[in-house]
């Protein structure tokens, strides 16, 4: 056999070696980007989750104050912190029964009413814990007007 054709015949398997290893590289790339979307997609749906729920805690302060008002007549600043139900207990057979645990934060609130003529405006700030960083707050600030000796929210809005 001829030195070119030994030269040849030595090369066959390194163009099927380099299609093997350009496949890899487009997988372990496509991969990289598949997670990266995906956690991407995880911290956006948590951060609204949590966006969420101070929305609810900045509206428990409204409806905490509202009532305050409709029953006492006295306008007044709150703050408060809801905690929800404790975590449930894991089953085990090597532990004895655990001791109850803390309940859970949920978020806060503080939550502040004035007069503006005839209207009541209330301002409430409702806090979320996240689970790294900072808290996350919304703002809900209601204009309610007088009808019939009740007050009634005449108007909503949540400012960025």
């Amino acid at each position: 056999m001829s030195p070119a054709l030994r030269r040849l015949h030595g090369r066959r398997g390194s163009a099927i070696l380099l299609c093997v290893l350009a496949m890899l590289a487009l997988i372990a790339a496509t991969t990289t980007a598949f997670l990266a979307v995906a956690v991407a997609h995880v911290r956006e749906v948590r951060h609204q989750r949590d966006g969420v729920q101070a929305l609810y805690m900045a509206e428990s302060g409204v409806e905490e104050l509202l009532d305050q008002v409709a029953t006492t007549g006295a306008t007044a600043r709150i703050q408060q912190e809801i905690t929800g139900p404790t975590l449930p207990a894991q089953p085990s057979l090597e532990q004895p029964a655990p001791a109850a645990r803390p309940a859970l934060p949920l978020g806060r609130y503080r939550a502040s009413c004035r007069r503006e003529g005839e209207t009541l405006v209330i301002t409430s700030v409702g806090q979320a814990p996240t689970a790294v960083g900072p808290p996350v707050e919304r703002k809900v600030i209601v204009r309610c007007r007088e009808v019939d000796g009740r007050w009634q929210v005449h108007e909503w809005e949540w400012p960025q």
